[in-house]
């Protein structure tokens, strides 16, 4: 059975209110107050491997929307993003990964891939405070993250346009999990 509802809103909709704590914390609010230190961009930095590497566990545990991994951002992102928290500590051991929800239908892997390319437009206001706020921090994830940007469009394009076999309510439950579970890691982090 095909359902027919706006995906984009059903995964706004569960994920906003666990978005709005987000930017209540950590490197969000540190921006907000016009302030940007080490700590907090290294911390952020951290967060976001800690998701990528949840994110890579769980798509390749599937089940996946085939077509949802070709907006994924390339495995140069990653590297990039090691590099640069080594470069800020180079005596930092990361192997944690954010423990994310398991995919139990291939349609809950939207939900990770709209989850990364959103934080694009994160990274473009992060990229420019640290360019003005600490211009001698390291940006080269940020700079390889802002080369997917135009991948945004066209996976909201793709969902427009996706037919899906998942009640309303089930796609929003797992978002809801989902986004919780990236709240509890920065959580974690930002105490």
């Amino acid at each position: 059975m095909s359902y027919n509802y706006d995906i984009l809103s059903v995964i706004r909709k569960y994920s906003l209110p666990i978005h709005d704590r987000l930017n209540g914390i950590g490197i969000s609010r540190n921006l907000k107050q016009g302030n940007l230190d080490k700590k907090s961009y290294l911390d952020w930095l951290i967060v976001t491997y800690q998701f990528t590497r949840g994110y890579e566990t769980i798509m390749q545990a599937g089940p996946i929307e085939r077509e949802v991994i070709e907006f994924a951002p390339d495995d140069l992102c990653i590297t990039a993003l090691e590099n640069d928290i080594h470069q800020i500590d180079p005596s930092l051991d990361i192997t944690e990964r954010i423990e994310l929800p398991k995919i139990k239908s291939q349609y809950h892997s939207i939900i990770p891939v709209y989850t990364l390319l959103g934080s694009l437009m994160g990274t473009q206001v992060i990229y420019n405070h640290v360019r003005k706020l600490q211009p001698d921090l390291p940006t080269t994830y940020l700079e390889a993250m802002l080369l997917h940007k135009s991948k945004w469009p066209m996976f909201k394009s793709y969902l427009s346009a996706l037919s899906i076999d998942l009640p309303e309510d089930e796609l929003g439950a797992y978002t809801k999990i989902f986004w919780n579970s990236i709240y509890r890691a920065y959580q974690k982090v930002y105490k």
